[in-house]
């Protein structure tokens, strides 16, 4: 699990970009065993909250996930 935040006016830029970016380019690395990756987000008057959450096979898998 990862938490990051950012403001209202910046989250709808900070999502796409997660989304585009990060949860592709971390796709893109083909990692067997990599089973689901999940943004979730919530807001309250100042900030938006989002919490990423990923699904591995694995230790094995989650080793090469972090290298």
């Amino acid at each position: 699990m990862w938490h990051g935040w950012d403001t209202r006016e910046n989250s709808d830029s900070y999502e796409k970009d997660f989304r585009t970016e990060v949860i592709l380019g971390i796709l893109a690395k083909c990692i067997k065993g990599i089973k689901r990756i999940k943004l979730m987000g919530g807001e309250n008057a100042s900030e938006v909250e989002f919490l990423t959450t990923a699904w591995f096979d694995g230790r094995g898998t989650i080793k090469l996930f972090i290298v």
